[in-house]
Protein backbone atom coordinates (compact mmCIF):
# COMPACT_ATOMS: atom_id res chain seq x y z
CA UNK A 1 0.00 0.00 0.00
CA UNK A 2 1.29 3.45 -0.96
CA UNK A 3 -0.15 6.50 0.81
CA UNK A 4 0.68 10.16 0.12
CA UNK A 5 1.50 11.96 3.36
CA UNK A 6 2.49 15.48 2.25
CA UNK A 7 3.81 17.57 -0.62
CA UNK A 8 6.11 20.54 -0.89
CA UNK A 9 3.45 23.05 -2.00
CA UNK A 10 1.13 22.52 0.96
CA UNK A 11 -0.09 25.90 2.19
CA UNK A 12 -2.62 28.58 1.41
CA UNK A 13 -2.98 32.35 1.29
CA UNK A 14 -6.55 32.32 2.61
CA UNK A 15 -8.44 29.80 4.71
CA UNK A 16 -9.70 27.00 2.40
CA UNK A 17 -13.30 27.34 3.54
CA UNK A 18 -14.81 25.27 0.71
CA UNK A 19 -12.49 22.32 1.27
CA UNK A 20 -12.94 22.50 5.04
CA UNK A 21 -16.73 22.72 4.64
CA UNK A 22 -16.78 19.64 2.41
CA UNK A 23 -14.64 17.67 4.86
CA UNK A 24 -16.77 18.76 7.83
CA UNK A 25 -20.06 18.02 6.05
CA UNK A 26 -18.92 14.56 4.95
CA UNK A 27 -17.67 13.75 8.45
CA UNK A 28 -20.82 14.94 10.25
CA UNK A 29 -23.03 13.21 7.68
CA UNK A 30 -21.21 9.93 8.11
CA UNK A 31 -21.40 10.20 11.91
CA UNK A 32 -25.19 10.50 11.86
CA UNK A 33 -25.90 8.21 8.91
CA UNK A 34 -23.84 5.23 10.09
CA UNK A 35 -26.21 4.18 12.89
CA UNK A 36 -29.33 4.79 10.76
CA UNK A 37 -27.89 2.73 7.89
CA UNK A 38 -26.96 -0.15 10.21
CA UNK A 39 -30.45 -0.15 11.75
CA UNK A 40 -32.19 -0.16 8.35
CA UNK A 41 -29.93 -2.92 7.00
CA UNK A 42 -30.62 -5.08 10.05
CA UNK A 43 -34.36 -4.48 9.64
CA UNK A 44 -34.29 -5.42 5.94
CA UNK A 45 -32.23 -8.53 6.66
CA UNK A 46 -34.72 -9.55 9.34
CA UNK A 47 -37.55 -9.30 6.80
CA UNK A 48 -35.62 -11.44 4.32
CA UNK A 49 -35.02 -14.04 6.98
CA UNK A 50 -38.71 -14.09 7.82
CA UNK A 51 -39.60 -14.35 4.10
CA UNK A 52 -37.25 -17.29 3.57
CA UNK A 53 -38.69 -19.03 6.59
CA UNK A 54 -42.26 -18.47 5.43
CA UNK A 55 -41.52 -19.68 1.91
CA UNK A 56 -39.81 -22.79 3.29
CA UNK A 57 -42.99 -23.52 5.24
CA UNK A 58 -45.08 -22.94 2.10
CA UNK A 59 -42.83 -24.09 -0.79
CA UNK A 60 -45.68 -24.00 -3.32
CA UNK A 61 -45.94 -20.20 -3.15
CA UNK A 62 -44.47 -18.06 -5.93
CA UNK A 63 -41.61 -15.71 -5.05
CA UNK A 64 -42.53 -12.42 -6.70
CA UNK A 65 -40.21 -9.38 -6.93
CA UNK A 66 -38.27 -8.37 -4.96
CA UNK A 67 -38.16 -11.68 -3.08
CA UNK A 68 -37.39 -13.63 -6.27
CA UNK A 69 -33.80 -12.30 -6.04
CA UNK A 70 -33.35 -14.12 -2.74
CA UNK A 71 -35.73 -17.05 -2.64
CA UNK A 72 -34.31 -19.78 -4.81
CA UNK A 73 -30.82 -18.24 -4.76
CA UNK A 74 -30.25 -18.55 -1.03
CA UNK A 75 -30.27 -21.85 0.75
CA UNK A 76 -33.82 -22.62 1.86
CA UNK A 77 -34.40 -22.84 5.60
CA UNK A 78 -34.89 -26.42 6.76
CA UNK A 79 -38.46 -27.22 7.70
CA UNK A 80 -39.11 -30.78 8.85
CA UNK A 81 -42.76 -30.84 7.84
CA UNK A 82 -43.55 -28.13 5.25
CA UNK A 83 -47.20 -27.50 4.56
CA UNK A 84 -48.91 -29.01 1.56
CA UNK A 85 -50.79 -26.83 -0.88
CA UNK A 86 -54.19 -26.15 0.67
CA UNK A 87 -57.24 -27.39 -1.11
CA UNK A 88 -58.89 -24.01 -0.73
CA UNK A 89 -57.78 -21.49 -3.35
CA UNK A 90 -58.83 -18.71 -1.02
CA UNK A 91 -56.44 -19.96 1.67
CA UNK A 92 -53.58 -20.24 -0.86
CA UNK A 93 -54.21 -16.69 -2.05
CA UNK A 94 -54.10 -15.45 1.55
CA UNK A 95 -50.76 -17.16 2.06
CA UNK A 96 -49.46 -15.75 -1.24
CA UNK A 97 -50.65 -12.32 -0.19
CA UNK A 98 -48.76 -12.59 3.10
CA UNK A 99 -45.55 -13.53 1.28
CA UNK A 100 -46.04 -10.63 -1.14
CA UNK A 101 -46.64 -8.30 1.81
CA UNK A 102 -43.31 -9.40 3.26
CA UNK A 103 -41.71 -8.54 -0.06
CA UNK A 104 -43.24 -5.05 -0.03
CA UNK A 105 -42.11 -4.48 3.57
CA UNK A 106 -38.61 -5.57 2.60
CA UNK A 107 -38.60 -3.20 -0.39
CA UNK A 108 -39.75 -0.29 1.78
CA UNK A 109 -37.04 -0.97 4.33
CA UNK A 110 -34.38 -1.22 1.64
CA UNK A 111 -35.50 2.03 0.04
CA UNK A 112 -35.50 3.77 3.43
CA UNK A 113 -31.76 3.16 3.82
CA UNK A 114 -29.79 6.44 3.46
CA UNK A 115 -27.49 4.75 0.97
CA UNK A 116 -30.47 3.93 -1.26
CA UNK A 117 -32.28 7.26 -0.78
CA UNK A 118 -29.28 9.51 -1.32
CA UNK A 119 -26.81 7.26 -3.12
CA UNK A 120 -26.53 7.40 -6.90
CA UNK A 121 -28.08 4.42 -8.72
CA UNK A 122 -27.35 4.67 -12.49
CA UNK A 123 -30.33 2.54 -13.51
CA UNK A 124 -32.75 4.69 -11.50
CA UNK A 125 -32.23 7.90 -13.47
CA UNK A 126 -31.29 9.90 -10.37
CA UNK A 127 -30.66 13.65 -10.55
CA UNK A 128 -30.26 15.07 -7.05
CA UNK A 129 -28.45 11.93 -5.97
CA UNK A 130 -25.64 12.93 -8.34
CA UNK A 131 -24.84 15.54 -5.68
CA UNK A 132 -25.98 13.89 -2.45
CA UNK A 133 -24.03 10.67 -3.03
CA UNK A 134 -20.81 12.70 -2.73
CA UNK A 135 -21.40 13.16 1.01
CA UNK A 136 -22.00 9.49 1.91
CA UNK A 137 -19.29 6.94 2.65
CA UNK A 138 -19.27 3.21 3.28
CA UNK A 139 -17.12 3.31 6.43
CA UNK A 140 -14.70 5.49 8.36
CA UNK A 141 -11.67 4.29 6.39
CA UNK A 142 -13.41 5.17 3.12
CA UNK A 143 -14.17 8.64 4.50
CA UNK A 144 -10.68 9.27 5.91
CA UNK A 145 -8.88 8.34 2.70
CA UNK A 146 -11.18 10.45 0.53
CA UNK A 147 -10.92 13.48 2.79
CA UNK A 148 -7.13 13.20 3.11
CA UNK A 149 -6.70 13.07 -0.67
CA UNK A 150 -9.06 16.02 -0.95
CA UNK A 151 -7.02 18.01 1.56
CA UNK A 152 -3.77 17.31 -0.29
CA UNK A 153 -5.17 18.42 -3.66
CA UNK A 154 -8.18 20.61 -2.98
CA UNK A 155 -6.54 23.18 -0.70
CA UNK A 156 -4.05 24.19 -3.40
CA UNK A 157 -6.68 24.36 -6.12
CA UNK A 158 -9.01 26.45 -3.95
CA UNK A 159 -6.11 28.74 -3.12
CA UNK A 160 -5.20 29.17 -6.79
CA UNK A 161 -8.62 29.38 -8.46
CA UNK A 162 -10.65 30.91 -5.66
CA UNK A 163 -13.77 29.67 -3.93
CA UNK A 164 -16.20 30.79 -6.63
CA UNK A 165 -14.50 28.59 -9.24
CA UNK A 166 -13.24 25.74 -7.08
CA UNK A 167 -16.59 24.93 -5.41
CA UNK A 168 -18.59 24.41 -8.64
CA UNK A 169 -15.60 22.61 -10.17
CA UNK A 170 -15.46 20.11 -7.31
CA UNK A 171 -19.16 19.22 -7.41
CA UNK A 172 -19.17 19.15 -11.21
CA UNK A 173 -16.39 16.57 -11.00
CA UNK A 174 -18.63 14.42 -8.83
CA UNK A 175 -21.52 14.77 -11.30
CA UNK A 176 -19.29 13.85 -14.25
CA UNK A 177 -18.07 10.84 -12.29
CA UNK A 178 -21.69 9.80 -11.71
CA UNK A 179 -22.53 10.22 -15.40
CA UNK A 180 -19.51 8.09 -16.26
CA UNK A 181 -21.01 5.35 -14.14
CA UNK A 182 -24.33 5.80 -15.96
CA UNK A 183 -22.90 5.42 -19.47
CA UNK A 184 -19.71 3.49 -18.83
CA UNK A 185 -19.97 1.97 -15.39
CA UNK A 186 -20.42 -1.42 -13.85
CA UNK A 187 -23.52 -2.66 -11.98
CA UNK A 188 -26.41 -0.30 -12.95
CA UNK A 189 -28.67 -0.97 -9.93
CA UNK A 190 -25.96 -0.75 -7.28
CA UNK A 191 -25.92 2.54 -5.29
CA UNK A 192 -22.75 4.58 -5.64
CA UNK A 193 -21.60 6.59 -2.63
CA UNK A 194 -18.50 8.55 -1.74
CA UNK A 195 -16.57 11.65 -2.72
CA UNK A 196 -13.95 9.70 -4.65
CA UNK A 197 -15.24 10.77 -8.09
CA UNK A 198 -15.07 14.47 -7.15
CA UNK A 199 -11.73 13.94 -5.39
CA UNK A 200 -10.40 12.23 -8.53
CA UNK A 201 -11.35 15.41 -10.40
CA UNK A 202 -9.24 17.43 -7.96
CA UNK A 203 -6.37 14.98 -8.48
CA UNK A 204 -6.59 15.36 -12.27
CA UNK A 205 -6.49 19.16 -11.96
CA UNK A 206 -3.61 18.97 -9.47
CA UNK A 207 -1.62 16.93 -11.99
CA UNK A 208 -1.92 19.73 -14.57
CA UNK A 209 -1.46 22.73 -12.28
CA UNK A 210 1.17 21.31 -9.92
CA UNK A 211 2.81 18.69 -12.12
CA UNK A 212 6.34 19.18 -10.77
CA UNK A 213 5.36 19.19 -7.11
CA UNK A 214 7.28 16.67 -5.01
CA UNK A 215 4.92 14.40 -3.08
CA UNK A 216 6.00 12.45 -0.02
CA UNK A 217 4.73 8.86 0.17
CA UNK A 218 4.74 6.10 2.74
CA UNK A 219 4.89 2.56 1.37
CA UNK A 220 4.07 -0.27 3.73
CA UNK A 221 5.85 -3.59 3.23
CA UNK A 222 5.40 -6.22 5.93
CA UNK A 223 3.98 -3.51 8.21
CA UNK A 224 7.18 -1.47 7.93
CA UNK A 225 6.89 2.00 6.39
CA UNK A 226 9.32 3.10 3.69
CA UNK A 227 9.31 6.78 2.79
CA UNK A 228 10.05 8.13 -0.66
CA UNK A 229 9.44 11.26 -2.73
CA UNK A 230 8.20 11.48 -6.31
CA UNK A 231 6.86 14.17 -8.63
CA UNK A 232 3.15 14.54 -9.21
CA UNK A 233 3.63 13.93 -12.95
CA UNK A 234 5.00 10.47 -12.10
CA UNK A 235 2.65 9.18 -9.40
CA UNK A 236 -0.73 10.58 -10.46
CA UNK A 237 -0.60 9.06 -13.97
CA UNK A 238 0.41 5.76 -12.34
CA UNK A 239 -2.67 5.94 -10.10
CA UNK A 240 -4.85 6.74 -13.12
CA UNK A 241 -3.36 3.84 -15.08
CA UNK A 242 -4.11 1.51 -12.17
CA UNK A 243 -7.74 2.64 -12.17
CA UNK A 244 -8.02 1.96 -15.91
CA UNK A 245 -6.49 -1.49 -15.40
CA UNK A 246 -8.91 -2.32 -12.58
CA UNK A 247 -11.82 -1.06 -14.65
CA UNK A 248 -11.12 -3.59 -17.40
CA UNK A 249 -9.83 -6.49 -15.33
CA UNK A 250 -11.58 -6.34 -11.95
CA UNK A 251 -15.04 -7.74 -11.38
CA UNK A 252 -17.68 -4.96 -11.22
CA UNK A 253 -18.63 -4.34 -7.64
CA UNK A 254 -18.35 -1.85 -4.81
CA UNK A 255 -15.44 0.23 -6.17
CA UNK A 256 -16.55 2.61 -8.93
CA UNK A 257 -13.39 2.64 -11.05
CA UNK A 258 -15.32 4.19 -13.95
CA UNK A 259 -16.25 7.16 -11.75
CA UNK A 260 -12.61 7.63 -10.78
CA UNK A 261 -11.57 7.65 -14.44
CA UNK A 262 -14.31 10.07 -15.46
CA UNK A 263 -13.64 12.45 -12.57
CA UNK A 264 -9.87 12.45 -13.14
CA UNK A 265 -10.18 13.16 -16.87
CA UNK A 266 -12.70 15.92 -16.19
CA UNK A 267 -10.38 17.61 -13.70
CA UNK A 268 -7.38 17.38 -16.04
CA UNK A 269 -9.33 18.78 -19.00
CA UNK A 270 -10.74 21.70 -16.99
CA UNK A 271 -7.30 22.57 -15.63
CA UNK A 272 -5.78 22.38 -19.13
CA UNK A 273 -8.46 24.69 -20.54
CA UNK A 274 -7.94 27.21 -17.74
CA UNK A 275 -4.20 27.01 -18.21
CA UNK A 276 -4.17 27.35 -21.99
CA UNK A 277 -6.63 30.24 -22.00
CA UNK A 278 -4.70 32.14 -19.33
CA UNK A 279 -7.67 32.08 -16.95
CA UNK A 280 -5.66 30.07 -14.43
CA UNK A 281 -3.12 32.89 -13.99
CA UNK A 282 -5.80 35.58 -13.95
CA UNK A 283 -7.61 33.78 -11.12
CA UNK A 284 -4.38 33.38 -9.19
CA UNK A 285 -3.43 37.05 -9.61
CA UNK A 286 -6.95 38.16 -8.64
CA UNK A 287 -6.66 36.30 -5.33
CA UNK A 288 -3.23 37.77 -4.71
CA UNK A 289 -4.71 41.23 -5.24
CA UNK A 290 -7.49 40.46 -2.75
CA UNK A 291 -5.19 39.34 0.02
CA UNK A 292 -2.58 42.04 -0.31
CA UNK A 293 -2.81 44.44 2.60
CA UNK A 294 -0.25 47.08 1.69
CA UNK A 295 -2.77 49.74 2.62
CA UNK A 296 -4.01 47.98 5.74
CA UNK A 297 -4.11 50.70 8.41
CA UNK A 298 -2.57 48.35 11.00
CA UNK A 299 0.56 47.83 8.89
CA UNK A 300 0.85 51.56 8.18
CA UNK A 301 0.29 52.36 11.84
CA UNK A 302 2.85 49.74 12.88
CA UNK A 303 5.42 51.27 10.52
CA UNK A 304 4.81 54.69 12.06
CA UNK A 305 5.11 53.26 15.59
CA UNK A 306 8.48 51.73 14.72
CA UNK A 307 9.64 55.10 13.42
CA UNK A 308 8.51 56.64 16.73
CA UNK A 309 10.49 54.10 18.74
CA UNK A 310 7.43 52.07 19.86
CA UNK A 311 8.40 48.78 18.21
CA UNK A 312 6.81 46.57 20.87
CA UNK A 313 3.42 48.19 20.36
CA UNK A 314 3.90 47.84 16.60
CA UNK A 315 4.43 44.09 17.01
CA UNK A 316 1.07 43.78 18.77
CA UNK A 317 -0.69 45.32 15.77
CA UNK A 318 1.27 43.15 13.36
CA UNK A 319 0.33 40.02 15.31
CA UNK A 320 -3.33 40.91 14.79
CA UNK A 321 -2.73 41.34 11.06
CA UNK A 322 -0.84 38.04 10.91
CA UNK A 323 -3.75 36.15 12.52
CA UNK A 324 -5.96 37.28 9.61
CA UNK A 325 -3.36 37.20 6.83
CA UNK A 326 -0.83 34.48 7.71
CA UNK A 327 0.58 34.43 4.17
CA UNK A 328 1.17 38.15 3.76
CA UNK A 329 4.75 39.04 2.93
CA UNK A 330 4.08 42.69 3.83
CA UNK A 331 3.15 41.76 7.40
CA UNK A 332 6.32 39.69 7.86
CA UNK A 333 8.59 42.35 6.36
CA UNK A 334 7.25 44.95 8.79
CA UNK A 335 7.39 42.39 11.63
CA UNK A 336 11.07 41.78 10.89
CA UNK A 337 11.78 45.51 10.95
CA UNK A 338 9.89 45.94 14.23
CA UNK A 339 11.63 42.95 15.83
CA UNK A 340 15.03 44.38 14.89
CA UNK A 341 14.07 47.74 16.33
CA UNK A 342 12.82 46.11 19.54
CA UNK A 343 15.96 43.95 19.72
CA UNK A 344 13.98 40.72 19.98
CA UNK A 345 16.14 38.04 18.30
CA UNK A 346 13.53 35.28 18.65
CA UNK A 347 10.90 37.40 16.89
CA UNK A 348 13.48 38.24 14.20
CA UNK A 349 14.25 34.61 13.40
CA UNK A 350 10.54 33.76 13.38
CA UNK A 351 9.94 36.52 10.83
CA UNK A 352 12.93 35.36 8.77
CA UNK A 353 11.58 31.83 8.74
CA UNK A 354 8.10 32.91 7.69
CA UNK A 355 9.49 35.16 4.96
CA UNK A 356 11.66 32.37 3.58
CA UNK A 357 8.65 30.05 3.58
CA UNK A 358 6.52 32.58 1.69
CA UNK A 359 9.25 33.45 -0.82
CA UNK A 360 9.94 29.76 -1.43
CA UNK A 361 6.25 29.21 -2.00
CA UNK A 362 6.16 32.11 -4.47
CA UNK A 363 9.36 30.77 -6.09
CA UNK A 364 11.11 34.12 -5.61
CA UNK A 365 14.60 32.65 -5.83
CA UNK A 366 16.62 35.86 -5.73
CA UNK A 367 14.92 37.05 -2.55
CA UNK A 368 15.47 33.66 -0.88
CA UNK A 369 19.17 33.83 -1.72
CA UNK A 370 19.38 37.37 -0.37
CA UNK A 371 17.73 36.46 2.94
CA UNK A 372 19.84 33.30 3.22
CA UNK A 373 23.07 35.22 2.80
CA UNK A 374 21.90 37.86 5.24
CA UNK A 375 21.35 35.21 7.90
CA UNK A 376 24.63 33.51 7.03
CA UNK A 377 26.48 36.79 7.57
CA UNK A 378 24.79 37.04 10.98
CA UNK A 379 25.76 33.39 11.70
CA UNK A 380 22.14 32.53 12.49
CA UNK A 381 21.34 29.86 9.92
CA UNK A 382 21.19 27.18 12.63
CA UNK A 383 18.32 29.03 14.31
CA UNK A 384 15.96 28.56 11.35
CA UNK A 385 13.31 25.79 11.53
CA UNK A 386 14.83 22.60 10.05
CA UNK A 387 12.09 22.19 7.43
CA UNK A 388 12.65 25.75 6.16
CA UNK A 389 16.42 25.36 6.08
CA UNK A 390 16.08 22.05 4.21
CA UNK A 391 13.78 23.64 1.65
CA UNK A 392 16.20 26.54 1.18
CA UNK A 393 19.05 24.09 0.61
CA UNK A 394 17.03 22.17 -1.97
CA UNK A 395 16.11 25.38 -3.78
CA UNK A 396 19.74 26.54 -3.83
CA UNK A 397 20.85 23.13 -5.07
CA UNK A 398 18.25 23.07 -7.86
CA UNK A 399 19.42 26.58 -8.85
CA UNK A 400 23.00 25.18 -8.97
CA UNK A 401 24.21 27.56 -6.26
CA UNK A 402 26.11 24.61 -4.84
CA UNK A 403 28.35 26.22 -2.23
CA UNK A 404 25.44 28.09 -0.63
CA UNK A 405 23.36 24.91 -0.70
CA UNK A 406 26.19 23.01 1.02
CA UNK A 407 26.31 25.65 3.76
CA UNK A 408 22.54 25.40 4.25
CA UNK A 409 22.79 21.62 4.63
CA UNK A 410 25.80 21.93 6.93
CA UNK A 411 23.94 24.35 9.19
CA UNK A 412 21.19 21.77 9.43
CA UNK A 413 23.28 18.72 10.35
CA UNK A 414 26.38 20.38 11.93
CA UNK A 415 28.30 17.15 11.61
CA UNK A 416 25.96 15.30 13.99
CA UNK A 417 22.52 14.58 12.50
CA UNK A 418 20.04 14.28 15.37
CA UNK A 419 16.89 13.66 13.31
CA UNK A 420 15.90 12.23 9.95
CA UNK A 421 15.79 15.65 8.26
CA UNK A 422 19.38 16.26 9.36
CA UNK A 423 20.39 12.84 8.00
CA UNK A 424 18.94 13.80 4.62
CA UNK A 425 20.78 17.12 4.80
CA UNK A 426 24.03 15.28 5.51
CA UNK A 427 23.55 13.05 2.46
CA UNK A 428 22.63 16.03 0.26
CA UNK A 429 25.71 17.90 1.52
CA UNK A 430 27.91 14.88 0.81
CA UNK A 431 26.64 14.67 -2.77
CA UNK A 432 27.49 18.34 -3.34
CA UNK A 433 31.00 17.90 -1.88
CA UNK A 434 31.50 14.90 -4.15
CA UNK A 435 30.33 16.93 -7.13
CA UNK A 436 32.73 19.77 -6.21
CA UNK A 437 35.69 17.39 -5.85
CA UNK A 438 35.82 17.07 -2.05
CA UNK A 439 35.83 13.28 -2.18
CA UNK A 440 37.30 12.64 1.28
CA UNK A 441 34.87 15.03 2.96
CA UNK A 442 32.01 13.50 1.00
CA UNK A 443 33.02 10.02 2.17
CA UNK A 444 33.16 11.27 5.76
CA UNK A 445 29.69 12.82 5.52
CA UNK A 446 28.19 9.68 3.97
CA UNK A 447 29.65 7.62 6.82
CA UNK A 448 28.23 10.02 9.44
CA UNK A 449 24.79 9.74 7.83
CA UNK A 450 24.91 5.95 7.73
CA UNK A 451 25.99 5.66 11.36
CA UNK A 452 23.26 8.01 12.60
CA UNK A 453 20.57 6.25 14.68
CA UNK A 454 17.98 8.40 12.88
CA UNK A 455 18.75 6.97 9.46
CA UNK A 456 16.41 4.55 7.69
CA UNK A 457 17.00 1.55 5.46
CA UNK A 458 15.99 3.65 2.46
CA UNK A 459 18.60 6.30 3.31
CA UNK A 460 21.22 3.65 4.12
CA UNK A 461 20.74 2.14 0.67
CA UNK A 462 21.32 5.56 -0.90
CA UNK A 463 24.50 6.06 1.14
CA UNK A 464 25.86 2.62 0.28
CA UNK A 465 25.28 3.26 -3.42
CA UNK A 466 27.12 6.60 -3.20
CA UNK A 467 30.00 5.07 -1.26
CA UNK A 468 30.39 2.39 -3.91
CA UNK A 469 30.71 5.10 -6.53
CA UNK A 470 33.43 6.78 -4.48
CA UNK A 471 35.31 3.48 -4.26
Amino acid sequence: MIIPIAHEDMGYRRWPFITLAIILTCTVTHFFVTSIEAERVASANGTIKESLQYHAQHPYLKANPPLDKFIGWRRRAYIEHPQQMPESEEERLQQQGHLDDLGRVFQQRVESRPVMKYGYVPARGDVWQMFTHQFLHANWLHLIFNMWFLWLCGVNLEDRWGRAVYGPFYFAGGVVAALTELFWGGVPDLPRIGASGAVAGAMGAFLVVFAKTRIRFAMFLRFRPFLFTARAYVMLPLWFGTEVLYFYLAKPGQVAHGAHIGGFLFGAVVALVLQQTGIDKKLDFAIQDKITIKQDPRVLEAAELVNQGQATKALELLDQAYSEFPNSIDVQLETLRAAKAAQLPDREITAYGRLLHLYLREKQQETVVELFRELRAQKRLEQLPPAILMSVGQMLESAEIHRDAAQAYEALHQGNPTNMVAVKATIAHAKIENQLGGFDYARQLFTIAKESPFSTKELDDVVEAELRKLG
